[in-house]
Parts: structure tokens; C-alpha cells; sequence
């Protein structure tokens, strides 16, 4: 014999709440009603506070932010700009339009060099190499503590900071291959 459970039907009465209609708490639906003209009356005046055309459930639309304005002379630069190209290009359509922009904006924006920022001790020696520094001036200025140093960290060191600086040189030599 198989369970009631199993087939998701119970015989036991339910213990949860009858469910009230759609709508707000003590309103009637519309239908047959032993009321009469009365109740008809009620229902077709709006409650105080409420206007007839717009339902009351709804939540006001948020608002769009305000952007900031273009600063000073920015404006008539692009006005001018569409202006010279609607007139060497013709009317072009709104696709066009939204590609031009696209480009315009990628164009425009700064982009972020790819990869890990150099640290101020790897600048440093750069910029001191490409004045023409020797190596053994480099490390007491770039590197924090360096006099301090006990020998095989100072070596260690020292090493370190030619190897950033020669990678950092093969990265800026060779144009990555796009794939």
C-alpha cells in the first residue's frame, strides 16, 4: 500500500491560513453583491488620496541622475565636429552613428598598461640608466637600506634589480603578437 505523503496528497486538514484575495485589505470585489445600489455607489468613488486613472500598488519610476556638464568649450567643439561630418558624409542612420560614437569614446578614454605596475626601486634604476648611471651608483640609491645589507642579500638584490630593468626593456622592445 503506498503513502498519501508520497503521492503529495494529505488527508490531515490544513494548519496554514486561507489566503485573502488579491488587493488591499478591505476592499470589496467587484460581482454580486447582497448590498444593492449602495455598494455599487462605494465602489466606483475613489478612496481619499487616490486619483481614479493611476493604480495605487505602483511604485514611483526612480529618477535618472543628472550628469554632470560637459566643461567649458567641449560642447561646441563636438557640435562642430558632427556639424563637419554631416556635411562631407551626408545623413547617415542611427547604427553609423552609434559606431562613430563608440570609436570616439574609446578614443578618448585613457587606457591602463596591461600587467603588473613597476615598483619605485625598478623606476628609479630606469631612469638613473637612462642618464647614463653606472650600476655600482644605481643600487645604493634605488634600493631602501642597501649600505645595511649583509653581503648574499645585497647580491641577491643587486641581481634582482638588473633582471627587472632587462625585462622591463625586452617588454617595451617586442610588440606582442595579437591572436
Amino acid at each position: 500500500m503506498k503513502n498519501n505523503a508520497v503521492k503529495g496528497t494529505s488527508t490531515a486538514p490544513s494548519s496554514l491560513p486561507i489566503p485573502e484575495p488579491f488587493g488591499k485589505a478591505g476592499t470589496t470585489l467587484p460581482g454580486p453583491d447582497p448590498g444593492g445600489a449602495d455598494s455599487e455607489a462605494a465602489m466606483s468613488t475613489p478612496a481619499p488620496g487616490s486619483s481614479p486613472a493611476a493604480p495605487t500598488s505602483r511604485r514611483p519610476r526612480p529618477r535618472r541622475r543628472q550628469q554632470p556638464p560637459l566643461p567649458d568649450g567641449m560642447r561646441q567643439k563636438v557640435d562642430s565636429f558632427a556639424k563637419d561630418l554631416r556635411a562631407e558624409f551626408g545623413i547617415v542612420d542611427r547604427q553609423i552613428g552609434q559606431r562613430l560614437g563608440r570609436r570616439l569614446c574609446s578614443l578618448i578614454t585613457p587606457r591602463r598598461n596591461s600587467g603588473r605596475p613597476m615598483t619605485e626601486t625598478v623606476a628609479a634604476a630606469i631612469g638613473l640608466r637612462r642618464k647614463g648611471w653606472a650600476w655600482s651608483d644605481i643600487y645604493p640609491i634605488a634600493t631602501h637600506g642597501f649600505a645595511q645589507m649583509e653581503f648574499y642579500e645585497r647580491s641577491y638584490r643587486m641581481t634582482n634589480l638588473r633582471e627587472a630593468v632587462r625585462a622591463h626593456r625586452r617588454r617595451r622592445k617586442k610588440p606582442k603578437a595579437r591572436s
